[in-house]
Order: structure tokens, then sequence, then C-alpha cells
């Protein structure tokens, strides 16, 4: 399973990358400023980390856990300083009362840390993708979750024919019938 994760890490991350406008209809020309400024982002989304390492943190979330969380950080001006990455293991979802995501200004997430809560964020302040979302859950449902049932089987099923070899054959006792 690790092997095939980080291969479709290595596929993703050899994509060639490229900003458009989201509007087919506009002028590429004339949102040049913002497509430079996009891929000077890009080029480490946390202000620290390179895209290609970044990129595979991200994946890394999506795949194991289903829980993708940034943090747009904003300068003092602002504007966007970066994308951080959140452990999604350590957000908690929050509902109101109603069963569904809190709107601003209440806290939609809490981050537990030490299994403590910590930091409360607004759905406002962070973005929670998951690959697989569910209504019955408050979770996504991510490809090794999936996989565990299957490797379960697996694992008991060699685990029986290995005992039928390393326990014998040969029956504790027998009983016999009268012809």
């Amino acid at each position: 399973l690790r092997l095939a994760i980080e291969t479709r890490k290595d596929q993703i991350e050899a994509f060639d990358w490229e900003l458009v406008p989201e509007d087919e209809t506009a002028d590429a020309e004339a949102l040049a400023g913002q497509i430079a400024a996009g891929y000077a982002v890009l080029k480490k989304p946390d202000g620290v980390t390179p895209w290609a390492q970044w990129l595979r943190m991200l994946l890394e979330e999506l795949l194991v856990i289903d829980a993708v969380c940034i943090h747009p950080r904003l300068s003092r001006g602002g504007g966007l300083y970066g994308l951080e990455l959140i452990d999604g293991a350590t957000i908690k979802r929050l509902i109101d009362d109603g069963g569904r995501m809190p709107l601003p200004p209440d806290p939609a997430y809490q981050q537990i840390l030490k299994g403590l809560p910590a930091v409360g964020y607004t759905a406002d302040q962070i973005v929670y993708l998951m690959r697989n979302p569910r209504v019955s859950r408050l979770y996504g449902y991510s490809p090794v979750e999936q996989v565990i049932t299957t490797v379960n089987i697996a694992l008991r099923r060699q685990h029986t024919q290995l005992s039928h070899y390393t326990e014998g054959t040969a029956p504790d006792a027998l009983a016999q019938v009268p012809d």
C-alpha cells in the first residue's frame, strides 16, 4: 500500500502544472501579473517548502487520512503570505445544533493538540478538503481506510493456511462408530 501511495505521489508530482484564468474568455495577458504572483506563491506555497515537497505532503494527507487542511496565512498587509498545511488528523470538525457546519463567526473546526483543544478556526480561516466525503460521517473515507478490510481478510486467510501446515492435520482424537 505504501508503494502504491508513493507511486501515485510520484505520478502527480511529475505533471506539468500551468496557471490559467478560470474564465476561459478572460484575456490571459491582462491577468499576467496575477498569474505571475500565483507562480511566485506556488514556488514555495507555505513560504518555506518547495512546491514538489509541499504537494507530496498534501497528497499524503489526502490519500492516507482523507483530510487536507490548508491555512491561507496572510501577511501583515492582508495579502496572501502562504498556504500552510495543517495535520488533518489534529482537526476536529464541529457541527451546530442542526448537524451542519457552523457559519462564521462561529468556529467550524477545532485543532486538538496533545489531547486538548488548542485553536478554533472558522470556515473562512481554513480550507478543509476530502476526497471521499460522506453524508453519514463528518470525515472522509480514505483509500487506506478502504483497503484495510481487504488486507485484514487476506492476512487472516494466510494465517489459516499457515496454521494448516504448522499445527498439523491429524485430529486430537478419533471416534469410531459400529458397523
